[in-house]
């Protein structure tokens, strides 16, 4: 098993290592929280999209009420990204975070951009 190898530099000169062993499950765990990832996305591109609909020409409650609610789905993202990541971090689960980070970070910046384009 591969062990990983990281040294700090104190003030005073003195070297503090660390070592630790990668999780064996890491890719099953991004596996599934890929699958996860996948559904929770669709889900709330599926109310992102949904959100700006409306019959006719829109009133400007409606407008603003679609724009809450995409709002409230980028904020939604934005937590899940952040605290996906903090929770891979804490486990160690690498391959996890960064299939987290792909799999929700780049919608969200999609949206971001969108929502900022109009």
């Amino acid at each position: 098993m591969r062990r990983h190898r990281f040294a700090l530099v104190t003030a005073q000169g003195k070297i503090i290592g660390m070592e630790f062993a990668p999780r064996r499950n890491d890719g099953t765990v991004a596996v599934v929280t890929a699958v996860v990832d996948i559904m929770v996305v669709l889900c709330a591109g599926y109310g992102f999209v949904l959100s700006g609909l409306s019959f006719g020409a829109p009133s400007p409650q409606e407008v603003q009420d679609a724009a809450a609610a995409r709002e409230s789905v980028l904020a939604f993202l934005a937590w899940l990204v952040v605290g996906g990541c903090c929770l891979a971090a804490v486990f160690r689960c690498w391959k996890t975070a960064v299939t987290h980070l792909i799999l929700v970070g780049l919608p969200l910046l999609v949206g971001l951009g969108f929502q900022g384009a109009n």
